[in-house]
This record gives C-alpha cells, structure tokens and sequence, in this order.
C-alpha cells in the first residue's frame, strides 16, 4: 500500500492508536493525531479539537477500537464522507503471510495463543497479533512470509471493512457488549463479517447461534464435541479430524468443555494449515492455562482456589461451572455489570454465592444456592467464600463482570486475587 504524502487522522493514542501513527509516519504519511485524554506522540501533528479538522482534508482515519462508532466525533467524520479504518485493518492489508482470525464471545486468547505455540512447535515462521495485546501494523516488518494468528473483538471489526483471512473461526456467540452494539443482531452481524471474507470459514457445531450461521455457507467447516463434523470432532476419548486420531481428550491440560471446544476449533485450523497430527498433540500436550481463564490459584486442605477473572460475561461464567462438576463450588460474582441477565447461572447446582462489587446487590436479588451472601469488594468477598469453603469445595472467582469498579482490568483483579489466596495458604493473611 502506498502512503506517501497521504493525510491521515489517527483518532486514539493508545497502544494500536501509537502504532498506527509509527505505521503511517514511516511510510510518508501526514498524520494528523486525536485524543479523547490527551495523549500525545511524537511525528503526528497533535489535534485539540476534532471539530477543526477539515475532513475533506482527509484521506482516511484510523479508529482505535476503545472508541465507540456512535460516537458524535465519528459521526462528524462520517456525515462528511471520511473513509474510516481500524488499525487491524490497516495492518492486514499489509500482511503477506497466510492470515488466521478467531473471534467469538469466549475463549479467543486460549485458542490464539494455542493455535500460535502449534505452529512454532512445527518450526513455521509466526507472529500473534490483534485484541490479543500486539497491534497489527507492529508485526508487519516480521511478517513477509508464514502464518499470522490474529485475535479479533467485536470492537475492531466496527471500523474494519476488509480483512481477508486464509481460515477464521467463530467460536461461539452469547450475549456481551451489548452496552455499546445495543442489540444482539448487531453484535452478530460483527462477528459474521470476519467470516464471511474468509476463504475457509469455520464454526463451532455444538453452540445452536453458530451452528445455524454456518446454514449460509455452502463450505462452512464444522467443529463439534458431540458428532462426526468435516473439521476436527471427538469420538472415543480422542480428538479426530477426517476418520483420523489427532490426540487423547485425557492430554489436554486445560480444564472444562469450552476449552474443549476450543481445542477441537484449533486442530481444525492448524490441519487446514497442514500441521502433521503428531506435532499439534505435542503442543496441545504441553500447553498450560493461561493467566486468569481457568487457571489454578492455589490449594489449602483440599480446597482449590481458581482464577478465573477474565470471564466478565455470563456465558463463559456458565462455561466455567462445567468443569468443576464433581466439586462442592463456592462461586464469586461481582464488579461492574454490563446490563446482562444473571439468572442462568443460578440454574446450575451451587454451594454458596458471594456477590460482591459494583452490581453485587443486584446479583444478589436472583442469587440462588444453599448459602449467599454479599461484601463490598474482592477482599472481603474472597474471605467469606472461604469461610464458606470445606473439603472437596472450589472458590471460584469467575465475575461474570467487568472489573472496573475496583480494578484497572481483569488482569489486575485476577493477580490480586491470587496474591490473597498466597496470603491464605501462607497464614499472612
């Protein structure tokens, strides 16, 4: 693509926003930068008020996916004819390697990473990249030739009109961010819209919204847990793909039958990338949880403590319920809520409810289980759970929320969660 001499808004200067205008700079473009907080950067003329800029000026702007399409500056931008970009798609039509996208509601970081150490593991050259944390355009220098996996949200696909992946996979669709797409139609319609430009379009067979999406494909490929598909299935204690073993189900280290489900939708990426079987059973083999998803905090008087911060929305709560089955589970439910149903998870067979945080005296009022109750913050919350716990109990931390109310992410409440469990283990506390 050429850039040279073109005049390009860059509006948000966070990590995407940053790399965007490095991208552009270098490749001769005039850029013109914005910032809801201010941010400034280097070789970018900085922007004070959007409303000054001349947007027949305007080549075309860059979005960062923090910003909201509704929002008034952008359709200042759109009612004067701007062509508007996000940054994934900027980077993207730049990448000369074979291109794999995964989005869906859950489960996107575990596959991506997964389907990542796969190909590392079969020696190709390989770059991950997207919502996962590393914008597009800062792998474009490392990327003329092999395999990109790129994490998608439905945020980026707002501003994003072309981005053609060689295989792209949907994981699974539930209620989220609906706070900003308003409707449930307009969340899916995101998501589909990857798809749709993919050459191979895969979808999860078990997850009824995907499995009926894929009716409109004539090639759609399927994944599924519960019966023979033309993408990877499991049958007999084994993960098959096309009436072949790939590897045992009892080799996956990662726990509950999302993640299942996620390990069947990258053995079927990483076989239409032609990786040999025996080398995605040893990476799948080696792969441990990743941070915040599932991952095991810790264990006093055979009570598990489990870190599951990252799930903020109620279907990968429901996810995370299924793999502690055999357990008596004390459940933690708070922080800030997205406007989203919680009665679903109070279907499911509970020991104890602690709600806690901004919307846990909301939680609380549909809040069903033998005991409930509600604290103010993770702290105190984390206490009463384990007062709550006995043998053969798991204190789940699985939020169901955001965690803004009291933290700067996930991540920041899953490792302090996990520095009190240390502290409970240890008698510091």
């Amino acid at each position: 693509m050429k850039y040279d001499k073109k005049i390009v808004l860059v509006y948000g200067l966070g990590s995407s926003g940053k790399s965007a205008v490095k991208f552009l700079t270098e490749r001769g473009a005039l850029v013109q930068a914005y910032d809801d907080k201010g941010e400034f950067i280097e070789n970018a003329t900085i922007i004070k008020n959007l409303n000054l800029v001349d947007p027949k000026t305007l080549d075309f702007a860059v979005i960062s996916p923090g910003v909201d399409i509704n929002s008034p500056k952008l359709k200042f931008l759109l009612q004067n004819g701007v062509k508007l970009k996000s940054e994934l798609e900027l980077g993207v039509e730049n990448l000369k390697a074979k291109l794999f996208t995964v989005t869906g509601t859950n489960g996107k970081t575990t596959c991506v990473n997964l389907l990542h150490a796969i190909f590392l593991q079969a020696g190709k050259k390989c770059e991950l990249f997207g919502n996962v944390g590393t914008p597009a355009t800062s792998v474009i220098n490392k990327l003329s030739h092999g395999y990109g996996v790129c994490e998608v949200s439905s945020f980026q696909m707002e501003t994003t009109d072309k981005l053609k992946s060689f295989a792209s996979v949907l994981l699974n669709l539930a209620p989220d961010h609906l706070d900003r797409h308003k409707t449930m139609e307009n969340y899916i319609a995101l998501k589909l819209k990857l798809l749709e430009q993919a050459k191979f379009k895969v979808f999860n067979a078990d997850d009824e919204i995907c499995y009926n999406l894929s009716k409109r494909f004539n090639n759609a490929i399927l994944f599924s847990k519960n019966r023979v598909t033309n993408g990877a299935y499991l049958k007999d204690g084994f993960i098959c793909y096309k009436g072949r073993r790939v590897l045992k189900r009892s080799d996956i280290k990662l726990l509950g039958e999302k993640n299942l489900e996620n390990v069947l939708a990258v053995v079927t990426l990483a076989k239409l990338g032609n990786i040999k079987s025996s080398i995605i059973a040893k990476a799948i083999s080696n792969f441990k949880p990743l941070e915040h998803r599932l991952e095991l905090a810790g264990v006093m008087d055979n009570i598990m403590f489990v870190d599951d911060s990252k799930s903020t929305n109620i279907s990968s709560t429901l996810c995370a319920l299924t793999a502690f089955k055999d357990r008596d589970i004390v459940l933690m439910l708070g922080g800030r809520g997205k406007n989203l149903d919680f009665s679903p998870i109070f279907e499911n067979k509970l020991y104890a409810v602690v709600c806690f945080g901004e919307c846990g005296l909301e939680i609380l009022r549909s809040a069903k289980a033998e005991y409930i109750a509600y604290e103010e913050n993770l702290k105190s919350a984390l206490n009463r759970a384990y007062l709550f716990a006995g043998p053969n109990s798991v204190v789940l931390l699985s939020p169901a929320c955001a965690s803004f109310d009291e933290f700067s992410s996930y991540k920041q409440r899953g490792d302090y969660f996990k520095k009190l469990v240390s502290e409970i283990i240890t008698g510091e506390r």
